[in-house]
């Protein structure tokens, strides 16, 4: 009887090769003995590997990598004890991210302009005229390892900054948001009210948004003679306001415009106001002409310098008395009753007596 000893083997491959972090490259094959793994940057866990041989009764000795930039190695011994096979793997980190760009841009109010894209760093928002509260920026890192730090504006009308920070900690891209508050529409102008001969009161509908007004006094439509004081008069945040200081019989006009963070409106259209009273003629007679207003009375002497006016009321009461020297003699009759008044008017060159009538 012959008895035949079946040789040993001398298969020292693997029929497997695994790494718990990262992947092999190129992908296992049996007859590749040298692969490389990037780990991801900031990776500090050692990774580890596992090996399968292909013959069951080869011998694998594995030497784990002692670092996240190091090596590992498989010692593949066949059957034979002498037959052998090393496979490496080799290990490195990953560069660390410099994408320092957004995915998403938005904003709680208003509308981002131009539309939001990763490459474009400025934005203007015009927020609505009736805005009051204070917009707010949200921002997304397009690399989840980039860091996000966002500088809220604090008025209607700043700006807020979106300041990124890439993975490596030194690529930066800043993204700005400009805020604007659009000015109101103009306000519609309404008919006076509480018309008295020095006073009226001007009125107008509210213009959303507006947080004050702007109000102009004229005697003529074209607002070329402007009432002092009435200029462009900011009159705060009302709609109704007491024009004063005015003189009687006269018509006026007014106009509105209405105002906040954002500028002022255009004008809104234009009412009259005729102030009460009846208007005195001047008189003109013996050189002089007499002219009588709300709260005066002006004498003018087209000869000679006028001398003294002494005015007394129907009642023989002296109002005044007062030297002159010059051509003009204006005689204020502000806190005066309405009634008849005797003006003794001495130039110097007579004397004239005139009555006149003061309506109040």
């Amino acid at each position: 009887m012959t008895t035949t000893t079946a040789a040993l083997s001398t298969d020292a491959t693997l029929s497997a090769l695994s790494v718990d972090a990262g992947t092999l490259s190129p992908v296992f094959a049996s007859g590749t003995t040298t692969y490389s793994v990037v780990l991801p940057y900031g990776t500090t866990t050692i990774p580890t590997i596992s090996a399968t041989a292909n013959e069951s009764h080869a011998v694998v000795n594995i030497t784990q990598a002692t670092s996240v930039t190091g090596s590992a190695t498989v010692l593949v011994t066949a059957q034979d004890g002498t037959t052998t096979q090393t496979y490496t793997v080799n290990f490195s980190l990953a560069a660390a991210s410099t994408d320092a760009t957004l995915s998403a841009l938005t904003v709680s109010a208003g509308t981002l302009s131009p539309a939001f894209a990763a490459a474009t760093t400025t934005y203007s928002v015009a927020l609505p005229a009736e805005t009051v509260n204070i917009p707010t920026v949200s921002a997304t890192a397009n690399e989840s390892h980039a860091t996000v730090s966002v500088t809220q504006t604090t008025s209607l009308t700043g700006s807020a900054t979106v300041l990124v920070t890439a993975q490596d900690g030194t690529t930066t891209k800043t993204y700005t948001v400009n805020f604007t508050l659009t000015a109101p529409v103009a306000p519609v102008a309404n008919d006076a009210t509480n018309i008295a001969k020095t006073s009226f009161s001007a009125n107008w509908a509210a213009s959303t948004g507006a947080t004050g007004y702007y109000l102009d006094v004229a005697t003529d439509n074209a607002f070329t003679a402007l009432v002092t004081g009435f200029n462009n008069k900011d009159v705060s945040n009302v709609t109704t306001f007491s024009v004063t200081g005015l003189t009687a019989a006269t018509t006026y006009y007014y106009r509105v415009r209405a105002y906040n963070a954002g500028g002022a409106s255009a004008s809104s259209n234009v009412k009259s106001a005729l102030s009460l009273g009846t208007a005195v003629p001047a008189l003109t007679a013996d050189g002089l002409k007499i002219t009588v207003s709300a709260d005066a009375v002006t004498i003018e002497s087209a000869n000679t310098a006028i001398v003294e006016v002494q005015v007394v009321n129907i009642n023989g009461s002296l109002m005044v008395e007062k030297s002159m020297g010059s051509t003009t003699a204006t005689i204020s009759t502000d806190g005066w009753n309405s009634g008849v008044y005797v003006f003794t008017i001495k130039t110097q060159d007579q004397v004239i007596t005139r009555k006149i009538a003061l309506v109040k």
